[in-house]
């Protein structure tokens, strides 16, 4: 799954990211691994998923280039075709509680096609 995150305003694009989940033939277990952008931060993560009652649920650490540590759980959900609803919680920045964010809504757009030889 790919994302960006963009200004209400004007539409430019603040934020970009990519989640890749994958089965672990080891332990058996849904793999996440995520990487993007937000501003001039690069960050990179990954934690393990479980899918229960048609509800994604995440465990993840990640860590930007400037050495922040951050470790979550969150849910994704879909409430209806083109819109998944992401819940954070037990959020921790360096060993720091934050704790749950608000709740977010992720619309999917349709990517524009572009016409032959452009």
């Amino acid at each position: 799954m790919t994302w960006d995150d963009k200004f209400k305003d004007d539409g430019k694009t603040f934020a970009f990211g990519t989640s890749i989940i994958t089965l672990d033939p080891v332990s058996k277990k849904l793999i996440c691994h995520n990487f993007g952008y937000d501003g001039k931060v690069y960050w990179t993560g990954k934690g393990v998923v479980e899918l229960k009652d048609k509800v994604l649920h995440f465990d993840m650490e990640e860590n930007t280039i400037n050495k922040t540590n951050t470790k979550y759980q969150s849910t994704r959900r879909k409430s209806n075709r083109n819109t998944t609803i992401v819940n954070i919680k037990n959020l921790v920045q360096n060993g720091k509680k934050i704790g749950d964010l608000k709740e977010t809504k992720m619309t999917r757009v349709p990517l524009k096609k572009k016409a032959a030889g452009n």
